[in-house]
């Protein structure tokens, strides 16, 4: 079960999840390791559902940045089926 969390608290672990998130999508070679990045994804949305924005700023970082990633995972899947 996860606990509700501050984002002004937890900012360096928000931020760090979002790099490490951009750094496991970069790494991929293969399909099995893209399945994993997806699954790394839905994690990180499970973890941000938990975050209490406190205003618009807040929860549009945490909206863009998903959207950022989702988006990395969707081209690397095409360049990945297009070797």
């Amino acid at each position: 079960m996860l606990i509700n969390m501050d984002f002004k608290e937890n900012t360096s672990s928000i931020f760090d999840n979002y790099k490490k998130a951009g750094r496991v999508i970069s790494s991929c070679t293969n399909v099995i390791q893209l399945k994993g990045a997806n699954e790394y994804i839905k994690n990180l949305k499970r973890f941000n559902s938990t975050i209490i924005c406190k205003n618009k700023t807040q929860l549009d970082f945490l909206k863009s940045s998903q959207q950022e990633l989702e988006t990395s995972l969707s081209l690397k899947i095409v360049l990945l089926e297009n070797c």
